[in-house]
């Protein structure tokens, strides 16, 4: 081990001996300031900058205003798909009818034919075509971005954000998908308004994956647009790919689909404000606009006979009590917004409790946690049975003291309530309260009836990561699980059964009861429903997906530490090669497995990665030869019973590593580590494919073609997919010392090249390997000198504690919200 380490020391230092001291000198001191921040908006099917004004080109114009002196940021404009500019000369013709030019920043018309190639080119990266020039717009999104790599000289920009409305919303997540594809180190955000595919496109996957480059994701829906064809992707059809790093909001308005646009009625602007102070916040959290409090701009339409005037407003950033004052004034001005004939009423209009409880009252989630912030003690009162995170077992010393601190509250609950009657809004909203919670506004205190809810503190999952530590968080990471799980069955498979679709109508359901339940009861309650589940799909011999994905989420642990447990007994009373200190530890695992099982506090899928965790840390202990002799016992074993009998019934170290192995990746982690480092190979490997499939194209226009590695560096990569390839089929895909070798032999191939050829041409294939090696380092322990003592053991198990966590399993299926 410590020889392996030393080699792959001496080809790093040989790797950066080949660059020329003076190089990298003048490299470091004359450094160009980089482009850091990239902002992408795309426009909506029809809309063209010259015609059309409304959110997305107001904010883009800000962001290149708020940033002309800044050369750190740049941002860019597309068209929508069918868009026509006002002239046949516009500078900006319709996508899909030109070639952008990132040198000069002009748009060459262009024949159908090679028109085609690009759409070609995208839908073998992407496997779907959208049509109608969306190809066009996310290949010049993909130009542009390539062109400021290289004027940041190979450096990649950190931060990529995406803004649309309707299709360009879709394209937005879209082009996520491709960066992932090509650039999966470039950090994403984004923001989308009442994203519309178009019809046939809504289950392409790259229209519904959000993709683990996604770091922030908003969302906004407009509840009521009835025209067919503008059915939207919402909550329940969104598939997250890393819930547990993407933090997403996904929320609804009410209105039609570009109700929120611009300002234009004044009963029906409160959606308009919101959405625009959405923006704004998005674009400040996310780098593209200044952090201070500044102005953004809304464009103002006043309808007077035929004529429309426009003009821009400039806002500031509202107040969470404003916020909240427009939510009620929305809720105030419902009929107004619902109005329309109600020829496709939206699966979100129809299901709106799956966005927020006692929909009657709240238009979303943000305006529930609002209400909270701003009137606790009422929230409290009505909302949580007057929970009290101070005494939550409602100890007094008599029922006189009792008594005081239910009137003292009351009294304070009536107060918020008054204060609420000074806005015409609020005090529209507090009528809907005395009319659900039976009061009299005007007799308060005395109406008030007994607090009503659930008894707990109300936690809200809004703008925060899907799935969060445990056992804080450990209900709504089982609602979020079940949830997905159910939505992903509905939504996007295609193998259906009767007994699946019962249990998918069981779980959907099993979360909604689980809402209105105490925290503690409610994991019971949930708990209770995956057993029932997985035995109504065993006795059924329904295997298929949902089966897969609960046994994820609720693994059967006992089973587990049986299989580990015989496993090491095994070898204690066979594996004649292990030496008297491996024997302990394989004892002090066996104990360890007994106590992890014992453990209430850790549900089976905890279980199930402790356990994990401690069969990777056992090998790294005892499948290692200690000295020359135990070297040599075990080849002499290996080669003897070679002969002799079945190999795969051979019992030594190398057995022991192999099951060892086996059992690691049985009730997987998300993914191993060799498959880590082979997905990054190959998206290596799809952008080389992609720019080399264009560079014909790219010639004929007189446009510089990237830097792309099809000789000499994408054999190198080869050789290392094929090399972990081979890890995986041997059962050594988390074998860190194995992969370290893999990785050593490809960094020697660069290395030799590098010399060979006098060029450091570094590229993403460095950085493949160099995280490889630092992913393979992460998982390295020091394994301990001389005998076992009782010391060591308290070693192991700090070494054990020690170990970062084993990525969360999450489901496949992971999408948010219901129906």
């Amino acid at each position: 081990m410590i020889l392996l380490s030393l080699v792959l020391l001496f080809d790093h230092f040989l790797f950066w001996s080949t660059i020329n001291h003076y190089d990298f000198y003048l490299y470091v001191m004359i450094k160009k300031e980089v482009i850091q921040i990239v902002n992408f908006s795309f426009l909506g099917t029809g809309e063209h900058r010259e015609s059309d004004f409304h959110i997305i080109s107001n904010f883009h114009n800000t962001i290149l205003q708020a940033n002309k002196n800044n050369t750190s940021i740049v941002s860019r404009l597309f068209d929508g798909p069918g868009s026509s500019p006002t002239s046949s000369t516009s500078k900006h013709p319709t996508p899909g009818t030109y070639f952008y030019n990132p040198v000069t920043h002009t748009k060459i018309p262009i024949n159908a034919s090679i028109s085609k190639k690009i759409s070609d080119a995208m839908q073998q990266l992407t496997g779907v075509l959208s049509r109608e020039g969306v190809e066009d717009l996310l290949f010049e999104a993909t130009v542009y971005l390539n062109n400021i790599i290289e004027k940041n000289e190979g450096e990649l920009p950190k931060t990529i954000n995406l803004q649309g409305f309707s299709r360009g919303a879709d394209a937005c997540l879209r082009m996520a998908n491709v960066i992932y594809l090509l650039y999966p180190e470039i950090k994403v955000n984004l923001f989308l308004i009442d994203q519309v595919p178009g019809p046939g496109r809504r289950d392409h996957a790259p229209s519904y994956t959000i993709p683990p480059n996604v770091e922030k994701f908003e969302s906004t829906l407009m509840l009521h647009e009835y025209r067919p064809g503008f059915d939207p992707q919402h909550a329940g059809r969104y598939v997250f790919s890393a819930p547990e790093t993407t933090k997403a909001k996904i929320k609804i308005y009410y209105g039609e689909h570009g109700v929120g646009n611009r300002l234009e009625h004044h009963e029906k602007n409160h959606t308009a404000l919101l959405l625009h102070d959405d923006l704004n916040r998005f674009c400040r959290e996310t780098g593209t606009l200044p952090k201070m409090n500044s102005k953004f701009y809304i464009t103002h339409r006043n309808t007077k006979r035929r004529m429309q005037q426009e003009h821009l407003e400039s806002h500031l950033e509202l107040s969470d009590a404003a916020r909240f004052k427009l939510l009620c004034g929305m809720k105030k001005e419902e009929g107004n917004y619902s109005k329309g004939v109600s020829i496709n009423k939206r699966k979100i209009l129809l299901h709106r409790e799956d966005y927020v409880q006692d929909s009657t009252l709240f238009i979303n989630q943000e305006h529930r946690k609002l209400f909270k912030k701003l009137y606790p003690a009422t929230f409290n009162w009505f909302f949580e049975k007057n929970y009290d995170n101070l005494n939550p077992q409602k100890k007094f010393i008599n029922l006189l003291a009792r008594q005081k601190q239910l009137n003292d509250k009351m009294a304070v609950v009536a107060n918020e309530l008054k204060i609420m009657a000074y806005s015409p809004e609020e005090a529209y909203f507090c009528s809907l309260l005395a009319k659900q919670f039976r009061f009299n506004k005007n007799k308060l205190p005395d109406t008030l009836a007994m607090p009503s809810g659930i008894e707990r503190n109300e936690q809200f999952n809004f703008g925060q990561s899907l799935l969060r530590k445990e056992p804080e968080y450990k209900l709504p990471n089982l609602q979020y699980r079940l949830t997905s799980i159910a939505n992903y069955y509905h939504y996007h498979c295609h193998e259906k059964s009767e007994i699946s679709n019962q249990i998918k109508n069981i779980l959907f359901e099993s979360v909604q009861h689980s809402r209105n339940k105490p925290d503690d009861e409610a994991i019971l309650y949930l708990e209770k429903k995956i057993t029932l589940v997985k035995e109504t799909l065993a006795r059924n011999n329904e295997k298929g997906f949902i089966w897969n994905q609960i046994d994820l989420i609720a693994p059967d642990a006992q089973k587990y530490g049986i299989e580990v447990k015989t496993l090491l007994q095994e070898h204690l009373q066979y594996n004649e090669i292990l030496l008297n200190a491996q024997r302990e530890f394989i004892r002090f695992a066996i104990k360890e497995v007994d106590t992890i099982l014992a453990s209430k506090e850790k549900n089976p899928m905890q279980q199930c990665q402790e356990i994990r965790k401690l069969v990777l840390l056992l090998k790294t202990e005892v499948t290692r030869p200690e000295n020359e002799y135990q070297l040599q016992r075990n080849l002499f074993k290996m080669a003897f019973f070679a002969f002799t009998q079945n190999p795969s019934q051979i019992i030594n170290l190398d057995s022991l590593e192999k099951n060892l192995n086996q059992l690691a990746n049985a009730h997987h982690g998300k993914t191993n580590t060799s498959e880590k480092i082979i997905e990054r190979l190959n998206q290596y490997y799809q952008r080389n494919t992609f720019w080399h499939s264009m560079t014909n194209i790219l010639k004929l226009l007189k446009i510089p073609c990237p830097k792309i590695n099809l000789g000499m560096k994408s054999e190198i990569a080869d050789f290392l997919r094929k090399e972990l390839l081979q890890l995986n089929t041997e059962g050594k895909d988390n074998d860190v010392d194995a992969i370290s070798l893999a990785l050593g032999k490809a960094r020697k191939k660069l290395t030799d090249y590098y010399q060979q050829t006098s060029q450091l041409k570094i590229d993403n294939l460095d950085q493949i390997i160099n995280e490889g090696l630092g992913l393979v380092i992460a998982m390295r322990t020091i394994t301990p000198q001389g005998p076992v003592s009782s010391k060591a053991f308290i070693d192991f198990k700090k070494r054990l504690q020690s170990l970062p966590e084993v990525e969360d399993p999450g489901p496949a299926s992971a999408s948010l919200g219901e129906n």
